[in-house]
């Protein structure tokens, strides 16, 4: 077989399936205009002179911004004519981060500005550039557009490469540039040819005008130029005046540039507010960076121009495992092990260092003859350590043939060389295109040779470098320090103890120099996926040499231990967002434009359970020590279920397990079966539910809106001691005020000494129920039995629509559940409601609408004998009903407490059970000791007339006193006590 082809090395960019994609490092990614050859001298800005009148379309569009509030006399920048054609200049001085402008979420172009608008019912399936694209030249075409007057200060064209003529992509030939600028062009042909086919013929009446693909590669171009992606969920946007701004090299830093935030204190309207990253003086043009990871090809193909910077200069080197090579099988688990997959793409930039996985990735695909045994099994948590350095004299010796065959293969496909290019940019006088391609192949080009020349140095070192049998033997202590071998005696005493290297140290983990120790070092070992896992963790900065936490077995099954004495509140994890599983992750994944109307829980489940079964998903290493079932009773079988019989938890469980089912059969029938080609891999009912208890049990939830699941954070365990849930857990964006390049931090609510296991409180309010449900666990805390009572109001009630809306004003429902816990009151509004729904018509002359403000107070206490005997007997019937559905009884469940030896789930079923039926004791015994006082309660008659003889006789003892005080021709005032009476029932009326 010949050796070179046991891999592949290509230039060919990634696929265009994933082109639109946003980059990994593009969170905070912002396009904007192109920059355009100058159309006026670039010292106009700096002369005093007035600038030239800015054209009617600029001046209409801003007149419509003033009358939507967004600008006026003191807003600190204008759009005028710049060198790059239009952008934004001071009218005076700037301060840095000063806001310079903010526009209202109302004139945004958007996803959600399509999905409300006419053209919003046919868009629901599509990409959402496909959607804002098609919305954008449908109201382009329509005259009484809302944004008629944004869209006439739209250019017609850019200078993209997408929009360059054949003669032009010419002098891309043999460029990256250029096959990505093809690939591009005929992907979004592809996707105005199904559009036009579903969506526009299908839908005349929606699209009049007629809308040609030309139109469509426009709105494309547009969007790629001037939309800001990656804001606070926003994914795709145009925001009006916003996108005037330019790019400047010189700036640094995309922090602070813009951010979503509210309106105002108390509002959720949005606004786009627009900082400026610099200090501007007037008369200056305000500038931000656009993209500080993009290479030249990539501001060429959204934008329209290049930069001088060589660090914008780059190259993807495309490698790949053959399907032909005999160990195919062996090395693409090795490489999805490590992020990898049977094809990977590494950006090479100018100027710096190879990516760091490159090396291991060639030599494992290089791999075979007498290297071969590294791939068995017993090397496989190892191998990608071996690959970090020369594996032998043939395999790196075949890398460098390879990759140095390859680079000269892609020079050889360009028709100028360096020297022409370089010649051509001394010149000058290049059209503002050309400069773009010169600039763009001669950076390429730079770039090939600068990775030919990196493998040329390296085959001149083949002879001294050192390769795996020798650094085992020097492991071994086989080989002295000057690379002799050391022959062995008979007798191992000759073997001295300092040429014996161990990789691990051998002294405890509990000593006092803990964090010096292997922190995977574990009786009994872990499992080799925790030690990857951990490993991966490393790579992505999570864990360090001094983070304070390890992973080990504990009584829970896996955990976090204290590598150190760690203070309250001090701070053990940080976790990246980009790193977070959460409904924003799924957004931006491969499957996110099929999970826009899917419950946030649905979509991350459906994420989940695909990741799974992905070879080469990016959370492989975490999903891999996700256990595959937990306690959860959505797990327990019948026998086991029938342990619960007659408990509100066994009723929980089937609903969940039903609610979960149908939301699976809708999920597989809309999304999964019609869409083959995302979901290669069959996703089972039993699949979708193991997502959900993971959910269930690791996500963390309410965090700012977040429903996220945090990798290494989810091993830490529950303890039933601490009774304090702040500072578990916090949002903060390190990178400054208005970065969303969100930390989840965790904090430690406790001192916690060196070897002992940190711990957080997973939700004081959950029941036991709750914890048997969610994480598969009780505690024998009297305090967390609960029963959950369900009341509703009768629709065959005659008075049902006045109690209904008693009931929702006071935030509660026709059905109404109240959560009783042991041993504390009864939740406050479960009597007023219960004698809401219990109101006869003797006392229906409270729900006459000159007591509805004041009836929820009235219903505090007791309405009458005949309402409240009707509650009790209600409350205690429902307890009476609840108890007799349970098979075995308090004391039988006491005993078998008390004799332990309980099975894990069974132990579960008794306290649980156990645990409602003494509330129900509880419950009953409140009513019926309410039942047995029913003849000494005073009731509302008896309070009113108290509180109207009260009142008759402070309204006689105040005219009293006025009389007195009254000059004597008014003296002969009387009163007349009936009219007294009807005064005071007239005032409390009206009360």
């Amino acid at each position: 077989m010949d050796r070179c082809k046991l891999f592949s090395l290509s230039s060919s960019p990634p696929s265009l399936s994933t082109f639109l994609s946003p980059r990994p490092k593009g969170f905070r990614h912002l396009t904007s205009l192109p920059c355009k050859r100058p159309f006026v001298s670039a010292s106009l800005l700096r002369s005093r002179e007035p600038p030239p009148p800015l054209a009617p379309a600029v001046e209409a569009f801003w007149e419509w911004l003033r009358g939507e509030g967004v600008v006026s006399a003191k807003t600190p920048a204008k759009p005028a004519a710049v060198p790059e054609g239009l952008g934004l200049v001071a009218q005076r001085d700037i301060a840095r981060n000063e806001v310079v402008l903010e526009v209202p979420k109302k004139l945004w172009i958007n996803p959600e500005a399509v999905a409300s608008s006419e053209i919003g019912r046919v868009c629901g399936g599509l990409k959402p550039w496909v959607s804002v694209a098609l919305f954008l030249v449908r109201e382009k075409l329509r005259d009484d557009s809302p944004w008629r007057v944004y869209l006439d200060v739209l250019p017609e064209s850019t200078d993209s490469t997408v929009f360059w003529s054949e003669e032009e992509l010419a002098e891309l030939q043999g460029s990256q540039l250029l096959r990505t600028t093809l690939g591009v062009k005929e992907y979004v042909g592809t996707e105005f040819r199904k559009l036009e086919q579903e969506i526009i013929l299908p839908n005349r009446q929606l699209f009049p005008s007629h809308i040609t693909s030309d139109d469509f590669l426009w709105a494309f171009g547009i969007l790629r130029s001037r939309a800001f992606s990656r804001l606070r969920g926003q994914n795709l946007v145009l925001i009006p005046l916003a996108d005037l701004i330019n790019h400047s090299p010189s700036i640094t830093t995309e922090d602070y540039a813009y951010e979503i935030k509210g309106a105002g204190l108390f509002t959720r309207e949005l606004l786009f507010s627009l900082r400026s990253p610099v200090s501007v003086k007037a008369g200056e043009q305000v500038l931000i960076q656009y993209d500080l990871n993009k290479s030249n090809a990539e501001l060429a193909l959204d934008y329209g121009f290049v930069e001088s910077n060589s660090e914008r200069n780059s190259y993807a080197l495309t490698l790949e495992i053959s399907e032909s090579d005999q160990f195919f099988g062996d090395k693409l688990d090795i490489a999805e092990s490590n992020g990898l997959g049977e094809t990977a793409y590494f950006d090479v930039v100018l100027g710096q260092p190879l990516p760091p996985t490159m090396l291991p990735y060639l030599r494992l695909v290089a791999l075979g003859g007498t290297d071969a045994f590294l791939l068995e099994s017993i090397f496989r948590n190892t191998i990608w350590d071996h690959l970090q350095l020369p594996v032998s004299r043939a395999n790196e010796e075949l890398i460098c043939r390879v990759v140095r065959d390859a680079c000269r293969s892609a020079l050889s496909g360009y028709h100028t060389t360096i020297e022409e290019d370089e010649k051509l940019a001394e010149k000058g006088d290049l059209t503002h295109r050309l400069e773009i391609a010169v600039g763009v192949r001669a950076g390429e080009k730079r770039v090939l040779q600068q990775i030919d020349n990196a493998f040329k140095d390296r085959e001149m070192e083949l002879d001294e470098l050192e390769y795996y049998q020798e650094r085992r033997l020097r492991d071994l202590g086989l080989v002295g320090e000057q690379g002799d071998i050391i022959f062995w005696e008979k007798s191992f005493k000759h073997l001295s103890p300092l040429k014996t290297t161990l990789k691990r140290p051998l002294f405890s983990t509990t000593t006092s120099s803990s964090l010096h120790v292997d922190p995977l070092e574990s009786d009994p070992p872990l499992p080799p996926s925790v030690r990857t896992f951990w490993k991966w963790l490393a790579e992505e900065g999570v864990v360090s040499s001094t983070c304070p936490l390890r992973p080990a077995y504990v009584p829970e099954g896996l955990g976090l231990v204290a590598r150190r004495d760690i203070a309250q509140d001090e701070v053990v994890l940080k976790v990246p967002r980009r790193l977070w599983i959460n409904p924003d992750t799924v957004a931006a994944s491969e499957i996110g434009y099929l999970c826009t109307d899917l419950k946030p829980w649905v979509a991350v489940s459906l994420f989940l359970i695909r990741e799974k079964m992905r070879g080469s998903s990016p959370w492989r290493f975490y999903i891999d020590i996700l256990p595959e079932r937990t306690d959860s009773t959505l797990y327990w079988s019948e026998e086991e279920l029938a342990e619960i019989k007659g408990t509100l938890l066994c009723r929980m469980t089937r609903e969940m397990k039903e609610h979960v089912e149908s939301q699976y059969r809708k999920v597989e029938e809309e999304i999964i079966s019609r869409h083959k080609q995302l979901f290669p891999s069959s996703i089972t009912l039993d699949g979708f539910l193991w997502a959900f208890s993971m959910l269930r049990s690791r996500a963390f939830s309410h965090l700012r809106g977040q429903l996220v699941m945090l990798p290494l954070v989810d091993f830490i365990n529950h303890s039933a001691s601490i009774t304090r849930e702040d500072n578990a857990e916090e949002i903060n964006g390190p990178a400054g005020l208005f970065s969303w390049d969100l930390l989840f931090c965790l904090k430690s609510t406790m001192p916690v000494k060196e070897g002992e296991q940190v711990f957080i409180q997973y939700g004081l309010k959950k029941s036991n129920a709750d914890l048997a449900l969610y994480y598969g666990f009780v505690e024998p805390n009297a305090n967390r039995d609960s029963y959950t009572l369900t009341f509703n109001i009768s629709k065959s009630d005659p008075f049902h629509q006045e109690k209904l809306d008693i009931a929702a004003a006071n935030d509660l429902g026709e059905t109404a559940y109240f959560d009783i816990f042991m041993d504390r009151p009864l939740p406050p509004a479960t009597l007023p409601y219960l004698r809401l729904v219990a109101l006869q018509e003797t006392d229906a002359f409270l729900l006459e609408p000159v007591y509805r403000k004041s009836i929820w107070k009235t219903l505090e206490l007791p309405i009458s004998r005949v309402n409240e005997e009707l509650v009790c007997k209600m409350v205690i019937d429902a307890c009476e009903s609840a108890l007799s559905g349970y098979h075995t009884a308090v004391e039988q469940d006491e005993k078998l407490i008390q004799e332990g030896n309980l099975g894990s789930k069974l132990e579960i079923a008794v306290r649980v059970r156990v645990g409602e039926k003494r509330v129900l004791q509880q419950i009953e015994g409140i009513f019926k000791e309410k039942e047995a006082r029913l003849d000494k309660f005073e009731y509302y008659h008896e309070r009113r007339s108290r509180s109207s003889v009260w009142l008759v006789r402070k309204v006689k003892l105040i005219a009293s006193l006025r009389w007195i005080r009254r000059p004597p021709y008014r003296a002969t005032t009387q009163f007349n006590h009936a009219g007294l009476l009807r005064l005071c029932l007239m005032v409390r009326s009206k009360l």
